[in-house]
């Protein structure tokens, strides 16, 4: 017989067995976390990082992380981070 494998994980470990949610995490943390984003393409990591959107009627709740600074050498993707994720990037 398989072992049973429990769905529930934290994905903040230093908080396990209690309820994770970014609002209980994000009240619990001192400070903000640091993020460089190396190869960050338009953001889509990126944006999961920070959450405090809205996608397909859900809305993500902010997290405890600041992009401190991000690149990429394709510029159209440049762009489109600094449209939708912030000046945070920088080209090459």
């Amino acid at each position: 017989m398989m072992p049973q494998i429990s769905a529930k994980r934290s994905a903040f470990p230093h908080f396990a067995g209690e309820q994770a949610s970014a609002e209980g995490v994000a009240g619990k943390l001192p400070r903000k976390f640091s993020v460089v984003s190396l190869f960050s393409g338009c953001g889509g990591l990126d944006l999961g990082f920070k959450g405090g959107f809205e996608f397909l009627n859900k809305t993500y709740d902010p997290l405890p992380f600041d992009i401190i600074w991000a690149n990429d050498i394709d510029s159209s993707a440049c762009n489109t981070y600094r449209k939708n994720i912030g000046n945070e990037i920088h080209f090459g």
